[in-house]
């Protein structure tokens, strides 16, 4: 391993421990959201978007965990918890891969089957970001795991954000529009 300064051993120290700490936290956290979506009734009301954050904090989590990961060459410390975090890692991008059916099948119940309106709301922009996330996530997830057939998703990611970007924006400025007939 390459001989780091005292400071970067120190940063790499503190950010593996917070990765883990991330992901620990994480899963309380989703444990008691997975709690009150099976024992509590769940009205279409309280599907809002922001739980897309949900899988956006995997998606960060991933990204901080593929970043470590690379620098395994660098330092003896990540070289020794490699194992640990790769495993970590793959935990959390395919536990907010496994967040994308479940939120779109929320959403066609929510819209589709309960006919709650689709209307813009600003909440939707709690959507757009993990999108993003999830891209540049599963991009640094291939690359440092070596799993090229996935950078074809992270790709088609980026459009699907971009696209929800867009859309989201249009409804804003529809919303604008409607502000302004309405005085």
């Amino acid at each position: 391993a390459t001989m780091l300064p005292k400071r970067a051993i120190v940063l790499l120290f503190l950010s593996v421990t917070f990765h883990l700490a991330g992901i620990t936290l994480y899963f309380i956290v989703i444990t008691l959201i997975m709690y009150r979506f099976s024992f509590y009734p769940v009205h279409p009301d309280a599907l809002i978007p922001p739980y897309w954050i949900n899988m956006g904090a995997v998606a960060i989590t991933t990204l901080a965990g593929a970043t470590l990961v690379s620098q395994e060459a660098a330092s003896q410390l990540v070289a020794t918890l490699g194992p640990v975090l790769r495993g970590s890692t793959w935990l959390a991008w395919s536990t907010g891969t496994w967040w994308i059916p479940l939120l779109l099948l929320l959403g066609l119940w929510r819209h589709g089957y309960k006919r709650f309106a689709l209307r813009y709301d600003p909440q939707y922009w709690g959507m757009v970001f993990p999108l993003g996330m999830y891209a540049a996530c599963t991009d640094a997830f291939a690359r440092t795991m070596h799993i090229p057939f996935l950078l074809p998703v992270s790709h088609a990611f980026a459009y699907i954000a971009l696209v929800a970007w867009f859309a989201v924006f249009v409804g804003l400025v529809q919303g604008w529009f409607d502000l302004v007939r309405q005085h």
